[in-house]
């Protein structure tokens, strides 16, 4: 590669297109990439449409070389996440990159100094936005494809990154559970006992009380998440512009409240996986025939991912996770679903990664998280050994 690289802005115009169309050209060839709706991907991006700007700041770049886009990033500082954690910590997300050392680089550099030049001293990512997105980065598991609103990419992102000094942060696992496995005995005599005792309730989602239980959803989603790693609540807007997204999909069979004497307790979310009716479309457009063949393969949809398992900090340790589990395997299996994918559990979430062990679960990807220190102004000012050594050509 003799030609520069070339970082420009994808505010708008053709380099924001540039931006959103690129995926679809670096994955045309892989047959485990699931390409995403591309008016998703328009709204995932846009300032006016997406809720998340309203308490964010970002920049999209593009990375060319001979005028071919090759690379993009987007840097993020996000306000709800510094007013609850370190302050010092900026983010990057929407990672893709051709097998290009220096386009990688050049595209990390850039967002490095526009986080560096508004007081972040740490970059961390890949996150998409935030948590509430597509984020982390596949380093384990390349043999099936992605389920719903789960990151992909090809397995020498983790050596750009890593050879650009970004190193382990921390590091997230996905399971699959088939839904005809009988769990643990034990397990299930725990949970008849709890049934018998007759205060613990769980139920579906009722559809006839959508908007009531969208915030239920809020409330109980928010308080169970509020311990986890880098935890941002989910603003009423983000949620449901989520539910808005997905509503067509859910069942309300796989969206399950715990109560306790009536009172919310926990919550587990599972959604039919999308991505199977989705890698029928492999450019992404709905028209003129994409949503012909989306509409025929949601009928052959017959797996699930699990989003989100929780319960209350007041209500732990009463086996509601348990009942919860059990409750969406036989709704699994009552509705033809073979079995579903776990994810994503952070790795030291124990408990979670004991009860999905007993319920005869298997471990199958893992995911990574990344960070380094960003130079103040005056080390970037020296070359480091890589940057010295490494040029654009």
């Amino acid at each position: 590669m003799t030609s520069a690289v070339e970082i420009v802005p994808a505010e708008s115009g053709r380099a924001h297109r540039q931006f959103i169309a690129l995926p679809y050209r670096l994955y045309r060839n892989d047959p485990r990439f699931v390409a995403p709706l591309r008016r998703e991907r328009r709204e995932l991006f846009s300032r006016k449409r997406h809720p998340f700007f309203a308490h964010a700041d970002a920049a999209f770049f593009v990375a060319r070389r001979a005028g071919r886009v090759v690379g993009r990033i987007e840097a993020v500082i996000n306000h709800a996440y510094t007013a609850l954690h370190e302050g010092g910590t900026g983010f990057f997300g929407a990672y893709e990159c051709a097998h290009d050392r220096a386009a990688s680089d050049a595209l990390l550099d850039a967002a490095a100094a526009w986080l560096r030049a508004r007081g972040k001293t740490v970059m961390r990512g890949p996150y998409t936005h935030s948590q509430n997105e597509e984020y982390a980065l596949l380093v384990d598991g390349f043999d099936a494809p992605p389920a719903v609103q789960l990151a992909y990419n090809p397995p020498y992102y983790a050596e750009l990154l890593e050879g650009y000094g970004l190193r382990r942060a921390r590091d997230l696992h996905a399971w699959w559970a088939d839904a005809d496995r009988a769990p643990d005995a034990r397990l299930l005599r725990i949970a008849a006992a709890l049934r018998a005792r007759g205060r613990i309730k769980v139920r579906p989602l009722r559809l006839s009380d959508y908007d009531a239980e969208v915030d239920r959803a809020e409330l109980l989603l928010n308080e169970v998440l509020a311990q986890t790693r880098g935890f941002v609540p989910v603003t009423s807007a983000e949620l449901r512009f989520a539910a808005r997204q997905f509503r067509s999909l859910f069942r309300p069979e796989l969206v399950l409240f715990a109560e306790v004497d009536g009172v919310p307790a926990g919550i587990v979310l599972a959604m039919p996986d999308f991505n199977q009716a989705l890698a029928r479309v492999p450019d992404g457009r709905l028209l003129p025939f994409g949503w012909l063949r989306i509409a025929r393969a949601l009928k052959e949809i017959d797996q699930l991912r699990l989003l989100a398992l929780g319960v209350r900090p007041a209500y732990r340790r009463r086996g509601i996770e348990l009942l919860l589990c059990l409750e969406l395997r036989e709704a699994a299996r009552r509705l033809g679903y073979r079995g579903g994918e776990l994810s994503m559990v952070w790795e030291d979430n124990e408990p979670i990664h004991r009860t999905i062990a007993a319920m005869g679960g298997r471990r199958t990807k893992t995911y990574r998280i990344y960070e380094a220190p960003i130079p103040s102004p005056r080390e970037a000012q020296v070359p480091s050994p890589r940057e010295a050594g490494r040029g654009l050509g």
